[in-house]
């Protein structure tokens, strides 16, 4: 049996200075893209009995382990997963450094689940009301809000000042690594030059993501 996927754009519902996240990454009683209900006990089962297997990842990439979860409870919204954020890891101290910014701006980032469906209700097919979660994950797609302005901006020809001027606005504290992929993307943008491919770094970086939304962005 595949693992499947389903999105929720909801409220992160806590962010602390450790790095803790708390997130809801599924909700109950609405009808989701998919045509599924999700029915509030659907995790109890798996929540008990595989909890410590569960992951947290970036964009459902096994290779990018964003933190370990600490605990997971069902209440009368959704399902909500509290996370620590491993900070000493390039792309955990960005995902944090997302956070707190989609928050500072009344914002959120999407989520993710990776699960089985194990039961529907016998009644109603589209209600169901057991999973299996294997994974969790944030999603960026465009993982930096400030660089929303880049159609904006675009037409500037200093990518790094441009990328120190977001980054000095809203006191970012991005990785060297991402910083750097940014600006090398902001000069393909401009140049309309292909992006030079360098080796693999030693932690992932965003740039296949940033890459994909600059594509979108001159598609648009």
């Amino acid at each position: 049996m595949s693992i499947q996927y389903k999105s929720l754009d909801y409220a992160v519902k806590d962010i602390d200075e450790t790095g803790v996240v708390s997130i809801y990454v599924n909700a109950f009683g609405n009808e989701d893209s998919d045509g599924d209900i999700s029915q509030r006990g659907a995790f109890a089962k798996t929540l008990q009995e595989n909890f410590k297997r569960v992951k947290h990842f970036l964009n459902h990439d096994s290779k990018l382990l964003l933190g370990v979860p600490l605990e997971g409870v069902e209440d009368e919204v959704g399902l909500l997963m509290r996370s620590k954020l491993n900070l000493k890891k390039e792309i955990g101290r960005d995902a944090y450094e997302d956070y707190k910014l989609y928050a500072e701006h009344g914002k959120t980032l999407e989520h993710s689940i990776g699960f089985n469906v194990i039961k529907r209700d016998p009644s109603d097919a589209k209600v169901i009301t057991e999973y299996k979660l294997w994974e969790y994950s944030t999603l960026t797609a465009w993982g930096a809000n400030p660089l929303t302005p880049l159609a904006d901006l675009k037409n500037q020809k200093d990518a790094k000042a441009l990328v120190t001027h977001l980054t000095q606005m809203y006191n970012l504290d991005y990785s060297d690594a991402r910083l750097k992929s940014i600006e090398t993307l902001l000069i393909s943008l401009e140049t309309g030059e292909p992006a030079p491919t360098t080796p693999p770094p030693a932690e992932p970086s965003d740039l296949d993501l940033i890459d994909n939304f600059i594509k979108r962005l001159k598609s648009a």
